[in-house]
């Protein structure tokens, strides 16, 4: 398996790519502010951006079918998210706490809501 690479862009304003694969992967980064997630993942993680506490926004891809528990729980900054329609599963709490978050567009058919 190819090993997959976000794109963040940081409150100072750079931008990187960095390593996606495992649980709780960026927990408690409070240096990023947008996230891209790229085609061809299938799966964030488990608490993979939890308490990313300036994150404004994630892009996820089409590619996407799963949501893990807390992936983004505590992510006070988040305003709005889109879940592609390919998601088949969002796991319990995976938006807990997100005290911002006025919009969510759920084009998901999801068979798995936690």
């Amino acid at each position: 398996m190819t090993e997959l690479e976000v794109e963040v862009t940081l409150t100072d304003g750079q931008v990187r790519r960095e390593a996606i694969g495992t649980d709780y992967e960026f927990e408690s980064r409070e240096d990023i502010e947008r996230v891209i997630i790229p085609e061809g993942v299938t799966t964030i993680h488990r608490g993979a951006f939890s308490r990313c506490r300036n994150l404004v926004s994630a892009s996820l891809p089409s590619s996407l079918t799963t949501i893990k528990q807390f992936a983004f729980e505590g992510c006070t900054s988040l305003a709005s998210i889109a879940v592609p329609e390919g998601v088949k599963k969002i796991d319990f709490r995976t938006f807990a706490d997100c005290t911002a978050l006025a919009t969510q567009q759920f084009k998901a058919k999801s068979q798995e809501l936690g």
